[in-house]
């Protein structure tokens, strides 16, 4: 999704295909579509022409990714399970008692990618010291998909390990940077 919204001028089959590409990856994890959160930002602050129009097409392709989706589980005869379940997940999850803390999101970055978290917050301090523009802005999308897979991570207030997963790619991409 992140690669489809590079560049200048960013054509409507671009914008559908992102919105698209996180319905695929957040369908089935209702917390995780957070991550239209990085792609809208992104869009308004790159200097879009028309950013309501290119937000609403990021976020028509998401709900028209989400649509086939349970259109497929009403063929197959398993929406009525999914949507029990999605329900029964809204009703019971905020009751789960979980041992999260800032401090354990930020434990787990360490843990995925040990030194170079810290490589990254020192080239990140150095380039805001430095007004080091072009860098920062090369930092902000990354950023941008951390910071959402952080906000899920608590979303879900569990801490397992697999929960985890989703900080991956704003961190690789920072540290890969």
């Amino acid at each position: 999704a992140a690669v489809l919204l590079t560049g200048e001028s960013i054509p409507s089959p671009r914008l559908i295909a992102a919105g698209a590409a996180i319905g695929i990856a957040t369908f089935f994890k209702t917390t995780n579509a957070i991550f239209l959160l990085p792609l809208v930002i992104e869009v308004m602050l790159s200097n879009h022409l028309r950013p309501v129009r290119a937000i609403s097409i990021v976020i028509g392709g998401w709900l028209a990714w989400c649509a086939l989706q349970l259109g497929v589980l009403a063929l197959e005869g398993s929406l009525s399970e999914y949507l029990h379940i999605t329900k029964s997940v809204l009703l019971h999850h905020p009751n789960e008692v979980s041992t999260l803390t800032v401090g354990g999101l930020l434990r787990a970055l360490w843990t995925l990618m040990d030194v170079w978290t810290a490589i990254l917050v020192l080239a990140m301090a150095y380039a805001l010291v430095k007004r080091d523009r072009l860098f920062l802005r090369t930092l902000r999308f990354p950023l941008l998909y951390l910071i959402a897979g952080l906000i899920a991570v608590f979303l879900q207030n569990k801490g397992w390990g697999y929960h985890f997963v989703i900080v991956l790619p704003g961190l690789v991409w920072l540290c890969s940077i």
